[in-house]
């Protein structure tokens, strides 16, 4: 058995929430012919620089007009870039319980592991445990500092903010889809 599956397992046994693998939204919203037909802002979280938009969104494929997806677009920034990544709306409720997940344990596993001069993070695992995962999150420490990565393509570093602020935004995004 691969060590993959084992952690799979392992998770799956102590209850944590597991995030499926590739996003199907992220894969549409990738078709050169995908476009955004309506938009929703639902939060801004921005912390020293980097900031986060997250929308709920409906989009469907000019090549294929019947084809239709809806879900949230989080538009990470800061001084280097911007990314966005997408989250079907079927792909919601894990993320979001990873994310309440994170917030809630986050705070022990630290004061079990003291990090010293070293960086310590937690939470990445129950996002990462599938191959093309858009969109996942930790909590990170240091001797002097704490902050939530949040990670498109490249990691987005927002200072002393807990994973619940995420959490949040994406309830309310939730919301915001069963309503449409």
């Amino acid at each position: 058995m691969r060590l993959q599956s084992i952690l799979l397992l392992a998770l799956a046994a102590a209850g944590y929430a597991q995030v499926s693998g590739e996003d199907v939204l992220q894969a549409f919203a990738e078709r050169p012919t995908a476009q955004v037909v309506w938009s929703q802002e639902i939060a801004r979280i921005a912390v020293d620089g980097v900031q986060a938009t997250i929308s709920a969104i409906g989009m469907t494929d000019s090549a294929a007009p019947s084809s239709s997806m809806k879900g949230v677009r989080i538009a990470l920034g800061d001084a280097n870039g911007e990314e966005h990544v997408y989250v079907s709306q079927e792909a919601l409720a894990a993320n979001i319980r990873a994310l309440e997940e994170i917030s809630t344990n986050a705070p022990q596993f630290f004061a079990r592991h003291p990090t010293g001069e070293q960086m310590s993070c937690f939470g990445a695992g129950y996002f990462w445990m599938r191959p093309h995962v858009a969109f996942a999150a930790s909590e990170c420490q240091t001797a002097n500092s704490r902050f939530l990565a949040v990670r498109g393509g490249r990691d987005f570093q927002f200072a002393g903010l807990d994973a619940h602020a995420f959490a949040d935004a994406l309830v309310r995004a939730s919301h915001e889809l069963a309503r449409r």
